[in-house]
């Protein structure tokens, strides 16, 4: 929600993604269901990766942030590039944010 936000990115990934005001209206209606599946989603990702970072031993932070990064250059980045390869305005813009959020996330 804050990365999406107005304080952060929200304005230049709507206005990339060719979303009016109008349409931003509508969709902060919905927003709340969205933010309800993306915990979910979240709790799910927490438990794949806490289960990983187990069977491989992370032992340290260094550990962790190793485990992340292959993660996120492995599985993230290719299936956000794909994704944008369909993305009918093709902004670049777009596709940064949402792989800079995901980085974080991750």
């Amino acid at each position: 929600a804050v990365w999406y936000g107005e304080k952060l990115f929200g304005n230049q990934w709507a206005d990339a993604q060719g979303i009016d005001e109008k349409k931003r209206e509508q969709l902060s209606k919905t927003a709340m269901d969205s933010h309800k599946l993306s915990a979910l989603m979240y709790l799910i990702m927490i438990i794949v990766v806490s289960y990983l970072a187990d069977e491989t031993q992370c032992k340290s932070i260094n550990d962790g942030l190793w485990l992340g990064g292959l993660l996120w250059f492995g599985f993230n980045l290719p299936l956000a590039v794909v994704q944008h390869s369909y993305n009918p305005h093709g902004n670049k813009v777009v596709l940064l944010i949402d792989l800079c959020y995901q980085m974080c996330v991750m």
